[in-house]
């Protein structure tokens, strides 16, 4: 699986409180433990990118935030080169 890593201070920065304060005890556990890392794999199907899919789901605003190519929190596939 290749590497997509994210510095994790920037996924804290795009976690709005109330979701963050909304998870299951396990999950807020995880989400601390992926934060402490200071760098995770967000590659797509990486058990931290699933995870945290999980927990912010599309109706979120996090989870919007995190799944906006904009925020760079997804890998953009590069388009073949025009001859």
């Amino acid at each position: 699986m290749p590497d997509f890593r994210i510095e994790t201070y920037r996924i804290l920065d795009v976690t709005k409180a109330s979701e963050y304060q909304a998870l299951s005890d396990n999950d807020k556990a995880l989400y601390n433990l992926f934060i402490s890392a200071g760098t995770v794999n967000l590659e797509e199907n990486s058990i931290v990118q699933k995870k945290l899919w999980n927990m912010f789901g599309e109706n979120t605003e996090t989870g919007q935030r995190l799944r906006d190519p904009l925020n760079l929190f997804v890998l953009i596939p590069q388009q073949p080169e025009e001859e």
